[in-house]
């Protein structure tokens, strides 16, 4: 059996404050939408040189990481001859997108033969969109970038019960909760990632999944 343990979680926050906002995207078609408007977001920051580096996801198998993320990257430029697949594993792909992204999956960070140990130099117009960020190394802000921002997707019972008591899988970090239905994605932003999720939040294709902080 698994040891488990609280812990006070980074994501579950109760009110929106600058660079914090929460989604509710109970469907696929919800998070693939959320996924492509984030990354319009991103590349216009990017054209505008405020270029944030790392793009990290957190969350338990199935909530919808790696479809999320491949819809960030479709959406940015250059993409007409790139395959960008979520029915196969990712472990790492480098997209010649604009900007350049280094997709990479943590799931297996712990197996001897796991390539991407080490940090990975970004270069100019370079970030990194990782997935399982809670397995890297055993402090994940070691390997965070200083300009990033951090989406936890989690399911819970109802809106309410995210910002109650949580247990925490000691191996993984992945937030367990009573199976439910609904799901939600929680943004933070860090340095130049502030103002990226700022501007997402006044997306109006995106402003009827905002969970208003008053049903929390």
């Amino acid at each position: 059996m698994l040891q488990r343990f609280k812990r006070k979680e980074r994501f579950l926050f109760k009110e929106y404050t600058e660079g914090k906002i929460r989604y509710d995207i109970t469907s696929q078609n919800d998070t693939k939408l959320l996924g492509s408007v984030f990354g319009s977001v991103i590349l216009s920051n990017f054209k505008h040189d405020n270029k944030i580096q790392g793009i990290y996801t957190f969350g338990r198998i199935g909530m919808g990481k790696t479809v999320f993320s491949t819809a960030i990257i479709k959406s940015f430029e250059n993409t007409e001859d790139l395959l960008i697949d979520v029915k196969h594993g990712v472990r790492y792909r480098f997209y010649d997108t604009f900007p350049k992204c280094h997709h990479i999956d943590y799931y297996d960070v712990r197996c001897p033969d796991f390539e991407y140990k080490d940090k990975i130099e970004l270069k100019e117009n370079e970030l990194i969109i990782a997935e399982w960020s809670e397995r890297i190394r055993r402090n994940p802000i070691d390997f965070l970038e200083e300009n990033r921002i951090e989406v936890e997707l989690y399911h819970c019972f109802d809106k309410k019960s995210i910002c109650n008591e949580h247990f925490t899988d000691y191996l993984n970090f992945s937030t367990i909760t009573s199976e439910g239905s609904m799901r939600f994605a929680s943004f933070i932003g860090y340095g130049k990632g502030i103002a990226v999720v700022e501007e997402l939040k006044a997306k109006e294709e995106v402003k009827h999944l905002i969970v208003d902080q008053n049903e929390l």
